[in-house]
């Protein structure tokens, strides 16, 4: 979670007049963890379970700026208007699923909004990834770096940054020793521009697209999964 909210929060700078939203949040190990650094958090997932689960934990917690969408990421509701968006642990169904979650991805963060992004590292556990060791990915895609950035590429990605995660290694402690060692994931950070679909400058003053109005959302929501519960915390 350090390397998330190192890429989110810079430079100690919180962002309490802007918008994150989770895509694929499920029971919101990030977005609960995050939500008091912004002014409003869309937690999106399309599991009520997950969605019931992750609002429960919120009022535990006490929080009041989290809004719980039912929404397919095939099909996001948000056009240039989400300042931070993460979408992890999901990239890894293949390559059509991929390029079509990253288009969607794409499109949903504002002109100045920056999206998060990982990716199962192929070279971390590699004998289990050739069969010669038993392996528990299930049907679960692993990339190189070569080839997750090819797959950006493709859907338009361009100059995104690369952190390396190395969940063995979060102590503070062990970080000299990551050399040693391959990434368990690729996580990428890159914005409207950085993927080529930035809006002509002159945009601004003629078009309609807002800010997501969580209220609205909330309610829309709540319109699609019928669960009245769901809406906000």
């Amino acid at each position: 979670m350090r390397a998330v909210l190192s890429l989110l929060i810079k430079e100690g700078v919180l962002f309490e007049d802007r918008i994150l939203c989770d895509v694929s949040a499920g029971v919101g190990d990030y977005t609960l963890s995050y939500a008091r650094h912004f002014k409003w958090v869309l937690h999106c997932d399309l599991s009520v379970d997950a969605l019931c689960y992750a609002l429960a934990r919120s009022r535990r917690m006490g929080l009041q700026n989290v809004f719980f969408l039912r929404v397919d990421y095939f099909a996001l509701p948000f056009r240039r208007s989400v300042d931070r968006l993460l979408c992890l642990d999901t990239l890894i169904r293949g390559e059509d699923h991929e390029g079509a979650l990253l288009n969607q991805i794409k499109r949903a963060i504002s002109s100045e909004g920056r999206a998060i992004v990982d990716f199962h590292h192929w070279w971390h556990n590699p004998l289990r990834r050739l069969g010669l060791l038993q392996q528990n990915f299930g049907t679960n895609r692993s990339y190189t770096r070569s080839g997750a950035e090819g797959l950006m590429r493709e859907c338009g990605i361009r100059d995104q940054r690369l952190v390396r995660f190395y969940q063995e290694l979060e102590a503070p402690f062990f970080k000299g020793l990551s050399w040693l060692l391959p990434a368990t994931r690729l996580l990428y950070e890159f914005g409207c521009a950085d993927s080529g679909d930035a809006p002509p400058a002159s945009a601004g003053a003629s078009s309609t697209t807002s800010q997501p109005n969580p209220s609205k959302a909330a309610r829309s929501a709540e319109q699609v999964s019928n669960a009245p519960s769901l809406s906000a915390a």
